[in-house]
């Protein structure tokens, strides 16, 4: 029992809520899970304020209105796939690998959203935002590629955006995949350019030549 629990407590850092909720009307919490329960649509990422708490259902007050979060499950499944033999229609073997469901947790998909990661805030648009950019790696930059560009890109203007720490050059990181990508990329807008001025350029020629052509034959026939 006391190995399961350890393993639960693995697995429940996967999660995108808590097992236990503190929450009161006016704090500001983000949704951690989609739904298309008719009455009960929303996405995950949208933040908003609490208005009412009942038993069964939350109210949040969002920049699109007010929306009722419900309950929702997630699958508590083993760390590794085992394999498993079916059987199809005519009779013949084959093996699939699945993660073996050994549980569920039920809870509101709400989080406190007074602040959130970067990656929680990729596609959200912000009013105004304070970016802490000081948890760097040992090089100084950020750990994945685009984050920077994540974070400040949330912000509908420059002078809605405050820094909290310092950002330096150095601290911007390109991946280099990109960086041959974009070069291709120009290299063959290039050579393309280069194919359709020739077409054009061809087109221009036999235009001209067949109008100097008319031109010649109704000099010949007297009609100029």
């Amino acid at each position: 029992m006391k190995e399961l629990n350890k393993q639960l407590a693995f697995l429940a850092s996967d999660w995108d809520t808590q097992d236990y909720l503190e929450l009161k009307v006016g704090a500001k919490v983000m949704v951690a899970k989609n739904s298309y329960i008719e009455g009960h649509v929303y996405q995950n990422g949208k933040i908003g304020v609490i208005v009412s708490i009942e038993k069964d259902e939350i109210k949040i007050e969002c920049n699109d209105g007010i929306h009722t979060i419900i309950k929702a499950t997630w699958e508590i499944k083993e760390p590794f796939y085992t394999s498993k033999v079916l059987y199809g229609k005519n009779g013949k073997p084959y093996t699939i690998k699945e993660k073996k469901l050994i549980g569920e947790f039920t809870q509101f998909p709400l989080r406190m959203a007074w602040a959130i990661s970067i990656e929680k805030s990729q596609g959200l648009t912000f009013d105004y935002v304070i970016a802490d950019f000081s948890a760097l790696n040992n090089k100084g930059t950020l750990f994945n590629y685009g984050k920077i560009y994540t974070a400040l890109s949330r912000c509908k203007t420059y002078g809605g955006l405050i820094l909290v720490s310092p950002l330096w050059k150095e601290d911007i990181v390109v991946d280099q995949r990109m960086i041959d990508f974009s070069e291709k990329a120009k290299k063959k807008e290039i050579e393309l350019r280069g194919e359709i001025q020739q077409i054009e350029d061809y087109i221009r020629n036999e235009v001209e030549v067949k109008e100097s052509d008319e031109l010649n034959k109704l000099f010949a026939e007297g009609l100029l």
